[in-house]
This record gives C-alpha cells, sequence and structure tokens, in this order.
C-alpha cells in the first residue's frame, strides 16, 4: 500500500503516532516507564483514526477494550462485541480484534503495564489499516529502542539481557514488584512483534 492510498489526514494520524513510539521507547528503555500522557494520545489517536476511517464497530470495540482492564463486564461486552463487528467489516478486522484482545491477556497476566497497554491499543488503532507504514512506524521505534539501550546499557550488557527479557515476559508476578520486569523494554519487543505481524499480512495479500 502506497502513500496515494492514505490522506493527509491520515499520513499526520502515523506521523504523531511515530512521534509517540519513539519518545516512548526511549523514556522505556532510560527511566523504565511511559508517562501517562503518552498512552493517552496514543489511545486518542488511535480512536480518531478508526472513527475517520468510518469504522464506527471497531471503534466502539476499541474504547470498551480502553477500560476492560477495570471493569470485568465490559470484558464480556468485548467478546460480545466480535459479532457484529466481523458482521460490519468481514475477516478483514481479524488482525485488530486478536490484537486487542492479545494486549488485555498481556495486560491481565502482569506481562505489560497499563503504559504498554495503552501505546499498543493506539497503534492497533492507527494500524486497522496500512501496514506498510505501520511496518516503518515499528522498525524505527525498534532501532530508536536499541540505540537507547545500547547508550544506556552498553551494547554487551544489552545482549546479555535479551534471554532475561524472554524469561521474564511469562511471570506473571506484579509488574511493579519485579525488577526485571521494570526494566524490560516490553514496548519495543511487542512492537517488534506488531512489525513481524504486519509482514506476514503483506505476504497474505
Amino acid at each position: 500500500m502506497s502513500l496515494n492510498n492514505f490522506t493527509a489526514f491520515e499520513i499526520v494520524l502515523y506521523c504523531a503516532e511515530l512521534l509517540l513510539l519513539i519518545i516512548g521507547s526511549i523514556s522505556d528503555v532510560k527511566h523504565r516507564r511511559i508517562p501517562l500522557w503518552l498512552g493517552i494520545a496514543s489511545v486518542v489517536l488511535g480512536l480518531v483514526s478508526l472513527l475517520y476511517g468510518k469504522h464506527y464497530w471497531m471503534a466502539v470495540f476499541f474504547a470498551v477494550g480502553v477500560f476492560a482492564p477495570s471493569f470485568p463486564l465490559l470484558q464480556v461486552l468485548m467478546l460480545v462485541l466480535v459479532f457484529p463487528i466481523f458482521s460490519a467489516e468481514g475477516a478483514a478486522c481479524l488482525p485488530f480484534v486478536l490484537g486487542l484482545l492479545l494486549i488485555l491477556y498481556f495486560f491481565k497476566m502482569k506481562m505489560i503495564g497499563g503504559g504498554d497497554t495503552q501505546m499498543l491499543f493506539g497503534m492497533y488503532g492507527i494500524a486497522y489499516r496500512g501496514w506498510t507504514l505501520s511496518i516503518l512506524i515499528a522498525a524505527i521505534t525498534i532501532l530508536t529502542g536499541i540505540f537507547t539501550s545500547i547508550k544506556v546499557f552498553g551494547f554487551k550488557k544489552s545482549i546479555s539481557r535479551i534471554p532475561i527479557i524472554a524469561k521474564s515476559m511469562f511471570r506473571k508476578n506484579e509488574i511493579e514488584h519485579d525488577a526485571e520486569k521494570i526494566k524490560t523494554p516490553f514496548l519495543l519487543i511487542l512492537t517488534e512483534a506488531w512489525a513481524i505481524f504486519g509482514i506476514i499480512k503483506l505476504f497474505v495479500h
């Protein structure tokens, strides 16, 4: 999908999301946290993107998902909303639906924090279409995080942390009380998974 398939407003949304991701990845590595304003801004961009594309059922699913971690009844509502979404959007919405449900699962398992969850929601709101640009955003974010990690920890320590990060992904401990998780740039890891999924999506088409 080329830039010709996007309106100027959509390109602005992508650029804004890219800026948030870069700031978030740097903060995640340097300060081990993502500022609340970044998460909120990302969610707003995602919702605006869906509404602009007239994907109203997806926007409702998205909005409910943002508050679902705090309200169990909303989690049930998300599952109910899957049916009207597929009726309105068809199979094309499958990556979006599965992506948001997976993010919420990661959050419930204490594998990611609230900031990561908000940033990832925003990314999926932006990436309901236009996987090529999404891959570009993800790639730049990952590279920014890698270079920041090397600058902060050094090349050798950054490499040695890879198996530690892999192990901590599957511990259910509270993220606030797990020092290794707090050091882990989850936003970068999940953004990389997002980029890989985007590549697969391109080949599927």
